[in-house]
């Protein structure tokens, strides 16, 4: 029997409605505006655009796919994203799960030295030397490596592992489950929040990149 919902729950679902849908239509206009924009009239379009583009033309997307050496770096971008996130998770998640263990030897004296490179920077020069040094100029590598393992997101991970059950490992260690185990088959699948959080913060952080590219 279906249960009669009462005027309080029906008029908050339409609320709600209302916002999510208004709050969806801001996030989407924008993207929405760069498109019609696109396939505009540059001099129509020039004063203002509302839902329809004016003088439809694919004049502008012409005029970039002319552009010498456009599809590569796309295919770049695209690569450092995907490339440079997986490394990041994987990187940070490595050092995040050994931080997060008591038995760790200087446990406490790394904590301290990963959070001081949070508030200390070498600067331009001193980067700009160590990458060269390292060969990463005018190398691929260059985009996903320096990244591979950021301070932030690894007090991100190491805060939320060490929230996990322990008895959860205790058990994997009693049925012979060693700590690479532990972390892939355990650890990361009941971490996936702020997994995902740090994925997303990465893939846009590699996408917008420009000064390393810029620099070396």
């Amino acid at each position: 029997m279906k249960q009669k919902r009462s005027l309080g729950e029906s008029s908050f679902d339409v609320v709600n409605t209302i916002l999510l849908l208004t709050i969806g239509i801001i996030t989407f206009y924008p993207f929405y505006y760069m498109f019609i924009y696109s396939i505009s009239n540059s001099d129509l379009a020039a004063g203002g655009l509302s839902i329809y583009p004016r003088g439809l033309t694919s004049l502008n997307y012409k005029t970039v796919f002319r552009i010498e050496g456009i599809f590569h770096a796309a295919f770049i971008s695209f690569a450092r994203t995907v490339i440079g996130t997986i490394l990041t998770l994987l990187g940070c998640s490595f050092v995040a799960y050994g931080l997060s263990k008591k038995e760790l030897p200087c446990r406490r004296l790394m904590n301290r030295l990963l959070l001081m490179t949070m508030y200390i920077s070498s600067g331009l020069i001193p980067w700009y030397i160590t990458m060269k040094a390292f060969g990463l100029k005018n190398n691929f590598l260059l985009y996903v490596l320096p990244g591979t393992v950021i301070a932030y997101y690894v007090i991100l991970m190491r805060t939320y592992f060490e929230q996990l059950p322990a008895s959860v490992e205790e058990s994997a260690m009693v049925d012979g489950a060693n700590y690479f185990t532990i972390l892939f088959k355990l650890v990361l699948p009941m971490s996936l929040p702020i997994l995902a959080t740090i994925a997303i913060f990465t893939a846009v952080s590699q996408w917008n990149s420009w000064t390393d590219n810029l620099y070396l």
